[in-house]
């Protein structure tokens, strides 16, 4: 069996957007779990101190890396990175293989 793909996103905040920032990457993410049949995970974290620059990290599995591609040219997507774009100070990008993965029912 192909291993799961995995990606992990931190982003740095415009400490003034952030308020506005959290909404769309909370719809993102909502989207993502319910319309795309290939995205197992996306989770959205915050630390529980908060800093200088706020941060946020996000922890996505798909099921391929092409699923994830199919993520990317979404339309929720491609809405969410048009509109956040000035709001993002920095963003660093990590993809991985998942060898174990257990998708949660709630």
């Amino acid at each position: 069996m192909q291993p799961r793909f995995a990606i992990t996103v931190t982003f740095e905040i415009d400490a003034v957007r952030l308020e506005e920032f959290m909404p769309l990457m909370h719809a993102n993410a909502k989207e993502s779990v319910a319309n795309e049949p290939g995205c197992l995970r996306f989770d959205v974290l915050q630390p529980e101190s908060s800093g200088i620059v706020p941060v946020v990290f996000l922890y996505e599995v798909y099921m391929t890396r092409q699923a994830f591609d199919d993520h990317l040219a979404s339309r929720h997507f491609l809405h969410f990175d048009t509109v956040t774009r000035d709001m993002i100070k920095s963003k660093s990008i990590q993809s991985y293989q998942v060898f174990e993965n257990i998708k949660f029912q709630s």
